[in-house]
């Protein structure tokens, strides 16, 4: 994993997925709140946001302004609803979704949508 990759996780039970990653070897903060862009430290390079913990409203216009405003952070939205979500996203930001994992995502999973396993050639 880079030792540069910063992972902060915005959800209700964020302490406990900013420990598991931590577990894993990531390096991660913790938040149950949804945050604005100025909000995210700048070292932040990947965001973990529970989507069904905040109003709809709020996660797609917290993913339109991350994606305007720090345009090289990695976001990651995990939901019981990910196609439902996927496709508000597109409707509303007219652009094709971040990463959406269904809930519950396993940890192998949230670590290869980072790109932190041993075979995926990218990561954080």
């Amino acid at each position: 994993m880079d030792p540069a990759c910063f992972v902060l996780v915005a959800c209700k039970a964020s302490a406990t997925l900013a420990a598991d990653l931590r577990h894993a070897g990531v390096r991660a903060e913790s938040t149950s709140d949804i945050l604005t862009p100025e909000q995210v430290p700048a070292r932040a390079s990947a965001i973990i946001l529970a989507a069904d913990d905040f109003p709809s409203i709020a996660v797609v216009t917290t993913v339109a302004r991350l994606r305007a405003q720090r345009p090289g952070l990695r976001i990651l939205l995990i939901t019981a609803w990910p196609e439902e979500l996927t496709g508000l996203l597109v409707q509303m930001t007219g652009r094709v979704a971040p990463v959406v994992l269904r809930e519950p995502a396993a940890l192998s999973n949230i670590l290869a949508a980072l790109g932190s396993e041993p075979s995926r050639a990218a990561s954080c």
